[in-house]
């Protein structure tokens, strides 16, 4: 993978694969589109979560680049997904009536 040296906005997730190598993944940002169907996965009826198909969601709409050894290798890729989620931010707002 290609080694950028300015900042572009987007997001890079570094996992060591096999022999110690450093692989890597590049994403970027998730759009409204993509948080809405990431929480809409994750919050499911029940009350259960399911951050790793959160994260899948994420991984599958913002990806760029990716090694293909994460891609080959379930264990990887499910680190990568849980890592993904981080991506969906949210912000703490308050609601007052006015």
């Amino acid at each position: 993978m290609e080694n950028t040296k300015k900042s572009t906005g987007n997001y890079q997730i570094s996992i060591e694969g096999a022999n110690g190598k450093e692989l890597k993944v590049i994403l970027s940002p998730p759009s409204r589109f993509v948080v809405q169907a990431a929480m809409a996965k994750m919050l499911r009826q029940g009350g259960e979560t399911d951050m790793i198909g959160a994260g899948e969601i994420v991984f599958n709409s913002c990806k760029i680049e990716c090694d293909k050894e994460i891609e080959k290798n379930e264990v990887l890729l499910v680190s990568v997904f849980l890592k993904c989620f981080e991506l969906v931010e949210i912000k703490e707002a308050s609601l007052k009536k006015i």
